[in-house]
């Protein structure tokens, strides 16, 4: 039965009233200090929509995908405007003549990464890849050492991997359609050994024996979950916590009061179970190449370069979490290009033509990974560019200032290539969100 209020003590009145008071107070005293911090935040000159309270442009044409939303607003903002993402400005590079102008000609400006609080602080905290570490020495000497692993050279020792793994890859397509036979095919599993084996057998020198492994398989399957909840949980556009600070203070309250796993609780698991794979996986490698057993690979290049002596533990599996990214984010560009390919058998006759014409199938089986074939080389450019997995690619930071026809973009500002709007042009009427796969 209710209590009403004249049952209450008057001290407990007051102390309820004065509650409620102080927590309307709060709020709006951090609301308008909030605003007045992402008001002085903004770039001056530089043009960008206003957005709302609070959360900035972050909920603004929520039926299209961010990279769409910014190349129609660059329409009427131009190439490169700002956006504020809650308490976070960004910049936002829409043609390719803009990024050419900031990446290239001021790149010693625009080779950092910024710092999130999701990623950085939770699924990254003890140890941050190549492609999302802020540029410091540790970050310069992680770079040399991936570049030497990655040079033309090294490249070629690793043809024999990329042709095995190519040629596996249609034999698991010809036998899940039986060499023609079945009218349709999934064939998903056959892109994710295919695209598993990539990061494994150039970083690691291991690889997936068969489709059946990676359910079968305890270690594969934990690669396979992890590296696409990472993916997730490295979404710029997602992860509002990242840019609403009054969002990381509910967290540990709702862990209080026992809603369940919290996209805090589960970060950190998933950036735990990532160093945990990653860590076995160089140590088996490392004990390899003690053994003088390992197969050619980018982490064993590293592992027998002398400057490998200088890295730590953690800057040695930093490298390495940047090659095993590609485990997640190879499989939607080989899956689009296959269905790309099943509705143009006009692209696939013309690419055998080219094939046949360039004289590679009169060649060994071992120079194939090596050859190459003008066409096939442009329909591989045209399929990058036909489905963008990161659409906003991967986030920078300037260094330093950087100038932009009037404005100038201070340091540390996130800055996000459009790399959607960059391949497209002009947008489309009808690019809304890509119905999955």
């Amino acid at each position: 039965m209710p209590i009403a209020l004249e049952a209450l003590p008057l001290y407990a009145l007051k102390a309820s009233l004065y509650l409620i008071s102080f927590s309307v107070i709060f709020v709006v005293v951090y609301l308008a200090q909030n605003e007045v911090t992402r008001y002085r935040s903004r770039i001056k000159n530089l043009p960008g929509p206003r957005g709302w309270p609070v959360v900035g442009n972050l909920f603004q044409n929520r039926d299209a995908i961010p990279a769409v939303t910014y190349q129609q607003w660059s329409r009427k903002y131009g190439p490169v405007f700002q956006v504020q993402l809650g308490n976070t400005t960004a910049v936002v590079i829409n043609s390719a003549r803009a990024a050419k102008q900031l990446f290239l000609g001021q790149s010693h400006a625009m080779n950092s990464r910024p710092v999130f609080y999701v990623f950085h602080g939770k699924v990254s905290k003890a140890v941050t890849s190549i492609g999302t570490s802020p540029w410091d020495e540790s970050c310069k000497r992680r770079r040399k050492l991936a570049a030497g692993a990655l040079n033309r050279a090294r490249v070629d020792t690793y043809g024999p991997l990329l042709n095995l793994e190519a040629r596996e890859f249609l034999r698991d397509l010809l036998g899940a359609c039986r060499d023609g036979a079945a009218a349709a095919i999934d064939f998903r599993p056959a892109v994710k050994r295919f695209s598993l084996n990539l990061s494994l057998t150039l970083n690691y020198g291991t690889r997936v024996s068969s489709v059946k492994s990676l359910t079968d398989d305890p270690l594969l399957s934990e690669i396979i979950y992890v590296e696409g909840e990472i993916s997730k949980l490295r979404d710029t556009g997602a992860n509002y916590a990242n840019y609403i600070p009054l969002l990381r203070y509910w967290e540990p309250v709702a862990e209080r009061l026992g809603f369940g796993a919290t996209p805090r609780g589960h970060a950190a698991d998933i950036g735990r179970r990532r160093l945990e794979y990653n860590n076995t996986l160089l140590e088996k490698l490392r004990d390899e190449v003690r053994r003088g057993e390992d197969k050619p690979c980018i982490q064993g290049a590293v592992l027998r370069d002398p400057e490998s002596a200088k890295l730590t533990k953690e800057e040695l599996i930093s490298v390495s979490l940047s090659m095993m990214a590609g485990a997640d984010s190879n499989q939607p560009t080989l899956s689009w290009a296959c269905l790309l390919l099943a509705h143009r058998p006009d692209i696939q006759a013309k690419a055998y033509a080219a094939i046949r014409d360039a004289g590679v199938l009169q060649l060994p089986s071992d120079a194939y990974a090596s050859t190459k074939v003008e066409y096939v080389e442009a329909l591989t450019k045209e399929i990058s560019r036909y489905y963008v997995v990161l659409k906003l690619a991967l986030p920078k930071a300037t260094y330093a200032d950087v100038a932009w026809e009037g404005a100038t973009i201070p340091a540390n500002t996130v800055v996000f290539l459009n790399a959607w709007a960059c391949n497209r042009g002009e947008p489309f009427p009808s690019c809304h969100r890509a119905p999955p796969l």
